[in-house]
Formats: C-alpha cells, structure tokens, sequence
C-alpha cells in the first residue's frame, strides 16, 4: 500500500480522493472593504472572528457548501444572497 504525502499524492503517484465531507474548505473566504461591506449591509448577516476557525464553523454551524466573506475583523455568512459572494475578491 503506497504511503501519503503531504501534498494528497501517493507515493505512487496517484492523487488521494477526499472523503465526503472531509474538507469543509472547499470554497474560499472572500474579502471585501468596510465600505463595500457597508453598501451591501453585512451587518445582517450572521458572522463570526477572523480568528475563528473557518472549518470549525462550516463544520459545526453553516455546512461545507457556505458563501464566506470577511470584512475587517469579521467572517459572514452570506449564503442566502449568492450575489455578494460573488461581488466579493479573493
């Protein structure tokens, strides 16, 4: 059986397959500026520190498919409105 490294491939070279709900960073945190996140009114959303755990947010709190952006020392949850998420940048 071929050992994994740290980068998920095998020491055969094939890739390992992530397990179902394994990963809860498969979407990115995207960001946006206090003033963006003004326009939009992020403040009605549920949120969280930066410093929190995004994984263990996602994990326990919002579920693997959650649209997060931060916004200065904040981390929101805006999946109910797609469209901010997508306005945000990386």
């Amino acid at each position: 059986m071929p050992l994994k490294c740290a980068n998920n491939h095998l020491t055969d070279g094939s890739e390992r397959a992530e397990s179902e709900g394994e990963n809860f960073t498969d979407m990115r945190v995207k960001r946006m500026t206090t003033d963006e996140g003004k326009r939009v009114n992020i403040s009605r959303f549920p949120n969280f520190s930066a410093s929190g755990s995004v994984r263990g947010m996602k994990k326990l709190y919002y579920g693997r498919d959650a649209l997060l952006v931060r916004v200065g020392k904040f981390i929101y949850n805006v999946t109910s409105e797609p469209a901010i998420y997508n306005q945000a940048h990386i």
